[in-house]
């Protein structure tokens, strides 16, 4: 043992102390500290009933320990018998002590275990063949994803190209999901415009592509050869050019991404020119004034939610209003808290910086829309409450709770491949030992920004290799893999950094990995287990409302030009959505149907792990948050619920019409309604919200009946109609209608349309 690993000891064991210490003298709950740093009551009485001056000798003990010196251990533990007689609760204290050590011992564990010979298929199950985002990939579509090179453009790709030429390639966003194919439509865009303007004799010559990391665009275009060469990634190359997207031998690629140069940029004047450059260094390249913007096309602007860094919008910001080029952003999350002026001015399409901003969605494929197409799959959500600790400790119980979760949804998984996203590296290497010791059939991984360190720790910090593994293994990270999707086989993802709320933003980009489609068509849908703390001080309803909504009301709203039609038209679009929820209660799961399809249901699903969960006040909530973050009053609100209803009603009457499941009267619906928990009585609830009878209501048409009720009258007696069974049984061919109240405003009761005929007539009653 080294010297710093011998003092991180000490001090690790006395920062414990401490802390266990101060919980108690803060009166904090003697159980919240059992379970908060995994002790037992013994050890808690004892460090409770210590002084300073016990805790003096007991570094003495320490010491001792560990330098192995028994001469002074012996005498250092003598005289802590002569303090304090209570042996056993001596020989706990000692204990949680040498278990303490074991979050610093992990290089011992890993040896261990690395001695060991791994087997991946161990597991009975495993038969079948997810601040610093260094690791993260773009979502390239790669030629072993095409069967028989039979390539195609997906819908959304089609479109978004046929939006870029529609746009005439004037700055806007390509708002895409994560796995819908950006890097397929960034080439596109480059090679339309200049298919498009090739014969102009004026068309510029440049086009930049640019991106705040790094390994993203070494990824899209270049591979590194053994000697450290960086060249052009054939096998990319290969694959656009086969399949028409781009023909890069037509281009001149520019590499400033591992390239870098004190010279002004040479721009080819016999082809177009591709300057590939990270952020960062595109912004050194414009400060030494290196391009000529006067030859530049547009900016390509991968990873655009990134708008916001003030040093970096500067340069984008001269680049559109100064030199007059349009910039073209791809993002699956491109709204940011408190970055909305800056997205709506660099991605609207007009160059005046004084004209009217609006933020100019090229192309709009949400996550929604890419698993009702199959492009990404639906998510598995499951929502666990966690216990409160002391000073953010992990904690038993959370442990436990961790452990029972992850076994159990390890049984649905086919490939069993994880990634879990950790706070701190800290807490990581408590993972790491969790992981290690409850899941030993998982080949075990982390990565940080200190995988050098953790590397001489012992830790296996190969993300690489995680990455190609097929299936049975575990990366604990820190603030990576935010973003993309290219990691094979990810089934699921874990949160356990046990935030009390989650931004929707960073659930968005993370999910996209595990959403993503495998090859062998194994996976279902992509698993998510979210920890969260339950303080008090949100609801879980009111949590699990606004994860699921936020995003896709901010964004949505934004792109409103004609503010209130439009945004009444996306209102009326969530809310539509969302009232198609149901809940059950055994298996705690909440499903969201997210499309029409009556041939399977596509739908998100959330398990809650939580001590209470009501429905009811969930479906108020998420209902009223939308009507609040959408400005909607309660008027408004209700003749949307009204009309959102009707069409629900009359669209399952039209699928259903030629079966005997239509609904055609009050009395079935009623029935249907209460089965399904919707509005039993919407002639109460509605009457003034758009409101006018059930036949319009079911979607029956009215015209084949008599207009007034004296006509109606008249064929009842003419065709001896003297009942309400004989009048109910002849409706269909007498056309009558079987809710005459409904029609006729002076109509009361059969009883007294017939006794009214019938007794006043001189027709006789058989």
């Amino acid at each position: 043992m080294t010297e710093k690993q011998y003092n991180d000891r000490i001090q690790y064991i006395f920062d414990e102390i401490k802390k266990i210490k101060n919980e108690i003298e803060n009166d904090e709950l003697e159980e919240t500290i059992l379970d908060s740093f995994e002790i037992d009551k013994d050890c808690y009485d004892y460090i409770d009933s210590k002084d300073e001056f016990y805790f003096k000798l007991f570094i003495e003990l320490v010491k001792a320990y560990f330098k192995e010196d028994k001469f002074k251990l012996d005498k250092v533990i003598t005289r802590l018998k002569d303090y304090d007689k209570k042996n056993k609760k001596y020989l706990s204290f000692l204990n949680f002590v040498e278990d303490g050590f074991n979050i610093l011992q992990i290089n011992k564990l890993n040896k261990i275990k690395n001695n060991k010979s791994y087997d991946s298929d161990s597991d009975s199950n495993t038969d079948l063949e997810i601040e610093d985002d260094n690791f993260d990939e773009l979502d390239i579509i790669k030629p072993e994803d095409v069967q028989e090179n039979k390539f195609k453009l997906r819908d959304n790709q089609t479109i978004a190209r046929e939006n870029n030429k529609k746009n005439n390639f004037c700055s806007g966003i390509h708002n895409q999901v994560t796995g819908a194919g950006k890097s397929l439509l960034m080439m596109l865009t480059i090679n339309d415009h200049y298919t498009q303007n090739k014969n102009n004799d004026k068309l510029n010559k440049l086009y930049i592509i640019t991106c705040p990391r790094i390994e993203v665009l070494n990824k899209m275009f270049f591979e590194e050869l053994d000697s450290g060469e960086f060249v052009i990634c054939e096998k990319n190359k290969k694959f656009w050019k086969e399949n028409n997207i781009i023909d890069l031998d037509k281009f001149k690629i520019i590499d400033r991404v591992n390239y870098k140069s004190s010279e002004k940029l040479k721009v080819s004047s016999k082809r177009p020119n591709i300057l590939i450059v990270n952020s960062d260094y595109f912004k050194i390249m414009d400060e030494k004034n290196y391009i000529d913007y006067d030859k530049l096309n547009f900016v390509i602007f991968d990873e655009c939610h990134g708008v916001s860094a003030k040093k970096f919008y500067d340069l984008l910001h001269k680049i559109k209003f100064v030199h007059k080029k349009h910039i073209i952003g791809f993002s699956a999350t491109p709204v940011r808290d408190n970055a909305e002026d800056k997205v709506k001015k660099i991605f609207s399409k007009d160059l005046d910086e004084k004209g009217k901003h609006v933020l100019n969605i090229i192309s709009n494929y949400d996550i929604m829309t890419a698993i009702c197409h199959g492009v990404v799959l639906p998510p598995s959500y499951t929502i666990v409450e966690i216990k409160k600790t002391c000073k953010k400790k992990i904690g038993r119980s959370n442990k436990d709770i961790t452990e029972k979760v992850i076994k159990d949804k390890l049984k649905e998984l086919p490939y069993k491949k994880i990634i879990c996203w950790c706070s701190s590296i800290y807490k990581m290497k408590e993972w790491y030992m969790f992981f290690n010791k409850k899941f030993p059939e998982l080949k075990l991984y982390c990565s940080t920004s200190k995988d050098s360190i953790h590397k001489k720790e012992g830790l296996d910090t190969d993300y690489d290799e995680f990455c190609e593994t097929d299936k049975n293994s575990v990366l604990l990270t820190v603030h990576r893999c935010r973003e993309g999707s290219d990691i094979k086989n990810l089934d699921m993802g874990v949160y356990l950094d046990h935030v009390r709320k989650r931004g929707i933003l960073v659930c968005i980009q993370t999910v996209g990995r595990i959403l993503r489609p495998d090859i062998k068509k194994l996976k279902r849908c992509g698993f998510i287990i979210d920890t969260f703390i339950n303080d008090g001080e949100i609801e879980i309803e009111v949590m699990t409302a606004q994860r699921i909504i936020s995003y896709y009301e901010k964004v949505l709203g934004l792109t409103a030009d004609d503010a209130y039609n439009d945004l009444l038209e996306k209102y009326k679009k969530m809310k539509e959505m969302f009232n198609d929820t149901s809940y059950d209660e055994n298996s705690k799961k909440i499903k969201i149907k997210i499309d029409d399809n009556i041939e399977h249901d596509t739908e998100i699903k959330l398990e809650l792990i939580t001590k209470n969960f009501d429905w009811s006040k969930f479906t108020k909530k998420i209902n009223s948050i939308i009507d609040k973050n959408f400005g909607i009053d309660e008027d408004e609100s209700l003749k949307t619920e009204y009309e959102l209803l009707k069409e629900k009603i009359q669209k399952y009457n039209k699928v259903n019409s030629k079966n005997n499941s239509k609904l055609n009267n009050k009395l079935e619906y009623k029935k249907y309604a209460e089965k399904n928990k919707l509005v039993i009585n919407p002639e109460q609830k509605f009457i003034n919200y758009g409101w006018i009878n059930y036949y319009d209501f079911l979607g029956i048409d009215t015209s084949k009946y008599p207009k007034t009720l004296d006509e109606l009258k008249n064929i009842c007696k003419n065709h001896c109609l003297d009942n309400e069974d004989v009048f109910i049984a002849k409706c269909n061919t007498k056309n009558l209608p079987e809710m005459p109240e409904e029609i006729y405003r002076n109509f009361s009761s059969f009883y007294d349309m017939f006794n009214e005929i019938f007794n006043k007539s001189k027709f006789k009653r058989r």
